[in-house]
């Protein structure tokens, strides 16, 4: 922490011994709290309304404008907070009123409450001087907000009414209301000329907002062929000179390849040709015998693949049953479907099996 800091911090632990209203069961004055439990006052926690740890970020729009608030050099419940207050301030946390954020008043040489999250009616007075005092208080609960960074219900909006000396010349506040989320921080302010500035993005702690949304279901793959067993037929002509004609006759296994989004987001895939899928042909030691892509041409052309949630595509494909080097195939084979986009691993896999034997007509 930096010498200010830790300045400030001396300072503001010798004022924290007075107790905060907050914690208070009795009367408060100006009127009753309606979180007057220990429950409710938990919740009210200002470590829970307003987060404090280094790099803590909240970025905001208004219609014409954008604003960055921020935590820095925070240490042992202090932290200096920018982009809202003019030039900044000192916020500080204690253990003994931890309802309440405070903020550094450089005129006065003292802390004093800036948001007392636990009052729900009683307003409290921010601030000092001429055109620097505030009546502040508590003016919606459980308001909705929505912007860039998500939807926020559980929130608290504090409301900041300048209270100047009869005869001053005030220049207009930087803003007249601050929302809170728990666990967020501030999510929307306002200022008195009625630009209002909402959430887009946040760092607060480890988490990100907007939150990234894993969607549920998967992407799944279906491989059918047309039949469940095949023929291959072999040459039984014998030849002593060649050219030498044949007779043989290989079986052709037609092939159904059907890719769904089960998910609750699109899903799209990229290729770097017009071969979008393969499948592999694979005996019963596992030895891939043949490829749909060992003979087949493809446009050499970038493609793409979008299915929206529900949505599938089917691929056919006509495969002859002979290996590699032209033997025709006997036994036990599985097909394995599964498409082949250029970035990323192939995906919905699917398989099916069929037997072929050799024999003659």
């Amino acid at each position: 922490m930096s010498m200010r800091a830790a300045a400030v911090a001396l300072v503001f632990a010798a004022a924290c011994g007075v107790t905060d209203p907050s914690q208070e069961t009795a009367p408060l004055p100006g009127g009753d709290e309606l979180e007057s439990t220990g429950a409710e006052l938990t919740t009210s926690y200002a470590s829970v309304w307003w987060p404090m740890q280094e790099g803590n970020t909240w970025k905001f729009t208004s219609a014409t404008s954008g604003r960055t608030l921020s935590y820095s050099d925070v240490s042992q419940g202090i932290a200096f907070f920018s982009g809202l207050i003019p030039d900044g301030r000192w916020v500080g946390y204690s253990s003994s009123a931890p309802n309440s954020a405070y903020t550094w008043n450089d005129t006065a040489g003292t802390w004093e409450p800036f948001i007392r999250f636990g009052y729900s009616t009683t307003s409290w007075t921010w601030g000092s001087g001429p055109c620097s005092t505030y009546s502040v208080r508590r003016s919606a609960t459980g308001q909705t907000v929505t912007g860039g960074a998500g939807t926020f219900t559980d929130t608290r909006t504090i409301s900041f009414l300048l209270t100047p000396a009869p005869t001053a010349r005030c220049v207009a506040p930087p803003f007249d209301s601050i929302t809170f989320a728990a666990n967020v921080g501030p999510v929307a302010f306002t200022t008195p000329n009625g630009e209002r500035f909402v959430l887009t993005s946040a760092k607060v702690g480890t988490t990100a907002y907007p939150k990234s949304t894993t969607p549920t279901g998967s992407v799944k793959g279906a491989l059918r062929f047309d039949a469940s067993s095949y023929v291959n037929e072999p040459n039984t002509i014998f030849c002593i000179r060649a050219p030498c004609p044949t007779n043989a006759k290989t079986a052709i296994a037609h092939a159904t390849y059907t890719v769904t989004n089960g998910t609750t987001a699109s899903a799209t895939w990229q290729f770097s040709s017009g071969c979008q899928f393969n499948i592999d042909l694979v005996n019963s030691s596992g030895t891939v015998v043949k490829s749909l892509s060992d003979d087949r041409f493809c446009t050499q052309s970038l493609t793409s693949i979008t299915l929206a949630p529900g949505q599938s595509k089917t691929f056919t494909a006509d495969l002859e049953l002979s290996g590699r080097t032209g033997e025709q195939l006997s036994g036990t084979f599985t097909g394995k479907a599964y498409l082949s986009p250029r970035t990323t691993a192939p995906s919905a896999s699917a398989s099916a099996s069929f037997s072929v034997k050799i024999q003659s007509p």
